[in-house]
């Protein structure tokens, strides 16, 4: 790896923390026409709700650990689209209202769909937009005693989605690119407690707007690695290795 390549590596990886559900990838695919890639990734999600409005004493924060596949396809005139499935074992520090943290024990799947393309494609300079949702499947549930008083909390329907541009440039062969964002995600909790009775809230992740980096390079003809950086309520990083055909 070249030497302001790595400068660019090591840069992305000083603001990593997480990236919701995976990568965006770069402008320009590598999936031609009619063509398909077959990836896997990991993203480390760490995420801030929004407690205004809810019995909250303290703001919930969401850190989990994802892992996925996925299968692009190329749909022509330098757009592709993205589907993939995962996997998400999460944690959230302050889940209860009476305090504690919850930690779970069994993972969240989730699905995936995403859109991205093409609409400059000059010599030194490319600019495409691109769209992503994510549904998180299944409930995260665990209680908590404290001073006699028992809570069952559950964290569900969880999901999220962004759309932003990005700019790309190339980098002695690596590819850079980065741009603004709008995202919005939410998840729904349940809470009961003994003798009180329960409640359902809707937390929303913190702030909207937002800002991505990420740097691609190709290992061989047809795969390439990429890596990611989220600026969003919380800081963050995915990782995908990407084959193409």
């Amino acid at each position: 790896m070249k030497k302001s390549v790595f400068v660019a590596v090591f840069a992305l990886l000083c603001c990593a923390g997480s990236v919701f559900a995976g990568t965006v990838g770069p402008v320009k695919s590598a999936v031609t026409t009619g063509g398909i890639s077959l990836g896997i990734g990991y993203a480390n999600v760490n995420v801030e709700w929004d407690k205004e409005g809810t019995s909250f004493p303290q703001t919930p924060e969401m850190a989990s650990h994802q892992v996925f596949t996925q299968l692009g396809f190329g749909t022509g005139h330098n757009w592709s689209a993205t589907l993939r499935g995962g996997a998400a074992l999460i944690g959230v520090d302050d889940a209860y209202l009476v305090g504690g943290d919850l930690e779970a024990d069994d993972a969240m799947p989730f699905v995936t769909l995403g859109l991205q393309g093409t609409v400059f494609d000059g010599e030194v300079l490319k600019v495409g937009p691109y769209v992503q949702g994510s549904y998180f499947f299944t409930a995260v549930e665990d209680d908590v005693t404290k001073t006699a008083t028992k809570e069952t909390i559950a964290y569900r329907d969880m999901w999220d989605a962004k759309v932003g541009c990005n700019f790309q440039v190339e980098l002695e062969g690596a590819q850079l690119y980065a741009g603004p964002m709008y995202y919005i995600s939410e998840v729904e909790v349940k809470n009961s407690q003994a003798g009180v009775g329960s409640s359902i809230a809707t937390l929303e992740e913190k702030d909207h707007f937002g800002f991505m980096a990420g740097i691609q390079w190709k290992l061989k003809r047809n795969l390439a690695l990429e890596l990611e950086v989220e600026q969003r309520s919380a800081v963050g990083v995915g990782l995908t290795l990407n084959k193409s055909f």
